[in-house]
């Protein structure tokens, strides 16, 4: 699998690849979500210049912009680094939004912690057996 991750993004550029990553996504949310879009506020008159802002920097700077750099990443990284990365993301989104005073901590909050910190155990418990010395006895 290690493998294959490095060969899409060798193959492809981020580009394309955020490009259908994007399109699928969307595609998939869609039947949950289409029949509530009318009703937003950012659709209707009231919504403010500054909200408008806020929502693209959102869409474009902090998604669009950091999952395009994860194929770039690929190509010079090791495949384990960069999921450490996208793992860690959320995670040190929601302590620094509690730090700033924007979220208040709830015991819901480190949950998702908890697959993330099992998947970087598991990842460490296969390296080890992988490169554990061999025993030959005659």
């Amino acid at each position: 699998m290690r493998h294959y991750s490095r060969s899409v993004s060798q193959r492809y550029s981020p580009v394309t690849m955020m490009k259908w990553l994007f399109l699928f996504v969307t595609l998939m949310l869609l039947p949950f979500g289409i029949s509530e879009i009318g009703e937003q506020r950012i659709y209707s008159g009231e919504a403010y210049a500054s909200a408008i802002a806020m929502l693209l920097l959102i869409l474009i700077g902090s998604t669009c912009l950091t999952y395009s750099l994860v194929p770039f990443a690929l190509k010079y990284l090791r495949a384990t680094t960069v999921s450490v990365y996208m793992n860690m993301q959320p995670i040190v989104a929601s302590i620094a939004s509690i730090c700033i005073g924007q979220d208040v901590f709830s015991w819901d909050k480190p949950y998702p912690v908890l697959p993330v910190g099992l998947n970087q155990e598991l990842h460490k418990l296969r390296v080890a057996e992988v490169h554990r010395p061999r025993i030959v006895t005659v």
